[in-house]
């Protein structure tokens, strides 16, 4: 009988093949030849009777990591913090950003923790998405509400993506419109959404982390240097818009769904909880507050948020420099923060036309090989092998048309929503902030570990406050787009 305080969900406690387990959402894409249709890794699963599970070891170094964790925080969030801070006040945002830097490190401490726990007593899981362990700890209701959590980050900073690019291009480029940039992006966000493995945009992507870091280097330095007398801004608290405040700094600190990922990647994963993660907060914290109190101080109460604020560097050719170094990162970001999203949705629907009668039963063991004569095997060996650049993209055509629609149906909303950027980003920063980053987290653990009635007294209460903070910012945030 299972003990009160480390309890599974029932249906998890006898689970063989996944087939009602999510994918997950790791810091490559999945190829066909090395995960099943669950996204759980074929050379790292065991059968029960076997032993010896073979698990994959990391080769990462700790530099590696530390970078690539710094990635997950330093985007278009980071742009937003001066007039975040200008709704929370001086004083009031160095201290919300501390406050809230170390609310989602604990969270982030106690989600991989919960996952360590899940994977020792399923050696066969070598990688856990947020609807896994929902499932597995609450059922298909707090599966469905972390599904609900990725997709409207993952969703939410793609369009915050399409915004930014569109803002910035029609800044460089004031005769294309914004709609006409829109419509110019969205053949290449298919094409790259349609990558299978993201292994590819890999060296894009190690480019794309020191074209990031130039750029706020770049945005500091111009900040810090500008002259003339500064003008008024809040100094203390602002308690009427400081929920707004809370919604765009939790959209900013929204990284823990590649905590695990980077985790995995590591040759020593221990000094991932012992330097890497304490370090990405500490350094992703003082960064915030530069930003802010810099955007704060230096262009006062009224400072714009997100892309605007370059249009108070002084120098055009260095604001111009700026906004296309940033554009060319989050182009290249956009097929990776979908990526999540769209497994979710491929996995909802992989019974009916995703994949094909022999991925449906793929089982946690790798699958037999298709007999030579078969109809599946010639299919394979024609449609996979033949063309190396054909097979690095998805071609079955009801995925094509989910990235068609999705990509669409996310630079509609970028339309709509181009006005309202700052409320844009408390909005998913609450949505994504209350599930993915307080509530999953301290459920999780609370399910995974005996605790004691003390410490099940404080999460519960930690869970309540954070969450309730993000239901503030949530209000608030949608008042904001009536109002405007």
């Amino acid at each position: 009988m299972q003990q009160r305080g480390s309890l599974l969900h029932d249906d998890a406690t006898h689970i063989r093949n996944l087939d009602d387990l999510d994918v997950d959402f790791p810091v490559t894409q999945l190829g066909d030849d090395e995960f099943d249709s669950n996204g759980v890794k074929l050379n790292s699963v065991c059968d029960d009777a076997s032993p010896n599970p073979v698990h994959v070891v990391g080769t990462g170094s700790i530099f590696g990591a530390m970078f690539n964790s710094l990635k997950c925080y330093l985007g278009v969030g980071v742009l937003s913090l001066p007039s975040a801070f200008a709704q929370a006040g001086l004083i009031g945002g160095i201290i919300g950003t501390v406050v809230l830097a170390l609310f989602n490190y604990y969270t982030c401490h106690i989600f991989v923790l919960s996952v360590i726990q899940l994977q020792k007593k399923y050696p066969g899981l070598e990688s856990v998405s947020f609807g896994t362990l929902g499932y597995m700890t609450g059922g298909k209701t707090m599966r469905y509400l972390m599904n609900f959590g990725v997709i409207a980050l993952q969703c939410g900073c793609c369009i915050a993506y399409s915004i930014f690019i569109c803002s910035n291009v029609n800044a460089v480029f004031p005769e294309l419109a914004f709609w006409q940039v829109q419509l110019m992006l969205l053949v290449p966000f298919i094409i790259l959404c349609s990558i299978r493995d993201m292994k590819n945009l890999m060296p894009v992507s190690f480019a794309g982390i020191l074209v990031l870091f130039l750029s706020l280097g770049i945005v500091l330095s111009a900040g810090f240097t500008k002259s003339g007398p500064s003008p008024d801004y809040p100094n203390g608290f602002v308690f009427s818009t400081y929920p707004l405040f809370i919604g765009t700094a939790a959209f900013a600190f929204e990284g823990i769904a590649m905590s695990m990922p980077i985790r995995q990647s590591m040759a020593k994963p221990e000094k991932y909880d012992s330097f890497v993660l304490p370090g990405t907060y500490v350094v992703v914290s003082l960064v915030y507050i530069a930003v802010g109190w810099m955007g704060l101080v230096l262009f006062g109460k009224d400072v714009p948020g997100g892309s605007d604020i370059l249009s108070e560097i002084s120098s055009n050719n260095l604001k111009n420099v700026v906004r296309i170094l940033y554009c060319v990162v989050l182009f290249f970001s956009y097929p990776v923060q979908l990526f999540g999203a769209i497994m979710v949705f491929e996995k909802k629907w992989r019974n009916t036309v995703f994949l094909d009668s022999t991925a449906k039963t793929t089982p946690l063991l790798p699958a037999a090989e298709p007999d030579s004569g078969s109809p599946d095997h010639h299919h394979h060996h024609h449609s996979a092998h033949t063309n190396p650049c054909l097979k690095a993209f998805v071609l079955r055509w009801p995925r094509v048309l989910l990235r068609v629609v999705l990509v669409a149906v996310l630079m509609l909303i970028a339309i709509a929503a181009k006005d309202q950027f700052n409320n844009f980003l408390s909005l998913i920063g609450a949505v994504a902030g209350g599930t993915l980053s307080f509530m999953g987290p301290v459920f999780f653990y609370m399910r995974t570990h005996e605790l004691t009635t003390t410490s099940k007294v404080f999460h519960s209460l930690f869970m309540l406050v954070s969450v309730g903070l993000c239901v503030l910012a949530l209000v608030q945030a949608i008042q904001g787009f009536f109002k405007n």
